[in-house]
């Protein structure tokens, strides 16, 4: 055994789990995408309001399983605490040389917290209806930046997989 072994093994590691959370994200944006039209009547069944806060919290949490994957396999280091959510968010947009470029953008992050403040409050407000108008802008919001998040990823787990198979013996 070398001494880079334990190092590969956790990156290929890293990039089955972020196979499995990069799947999930793309189930929820395809299910998003079969019935964001039914957001568009005038009172959206309440049932359809459900699916779709249901939905953009677990977007959320697919991507932040992934991201603290990522914190712990390669960074070794996951933020805790009461801001550990936006934390993570910020380390994630952080370009850290020589270990590894920045997973995300900060137009990313910045989109990406947004939808964290979503899931923190669908999380917490019991008692509070679901606003069709800001589910619309959500899912709308996660539609459109669907597609660069997962380039964003895929880009970065290219990254790792070059690093794994470079830490290979010859």
């Amino acid at each position: 055994m070398t001494p880079a072994d334990p190092v590969r093994a956790r990156l290929s590691r890293l990039l089955a789990e972020a196979r499995v959370e990069s799947a999930a994200l793309q189930r929820i944006a395809e299910e998003m995408a079969r019935y964001r039209t039914d957001l568009d009547a005038v009172m959206p069944a309440r049932p359809v309001l459900a699916l779709v806060a249901v939905d953009l919290h677990d977007y959320y949490t697919a991507a932040e399983a992934l991201f603290e994957r990522v914190a712990r396999l390669v960074d070794g280091d996951v933020p805790s605490g009461l801001d550990s959510h936006r934390e993570l968010l910020e380390q994630m947009a952080a370009d850290v040389p020589p270990v590894r470029p920045a997973v995300l953008s900060d137009d990313q992050r910045r989109w990406l917290h947004e939808l964290r403040t979503f899931r923190h409050f669908f999380r917490h407000a019991y008692s509070v209806g679901l606003d069709p108008a800001r589910l619309r802008e959500h899912a709308d919001r996660l539609l459109v930046r669907h597609p660069g998040l997962l380039e964003a990823l895929q880009r970065f787990l290219a990254f790792i997989e070059e690093t794994r198979d470079a830490l290979a013996p010859s």
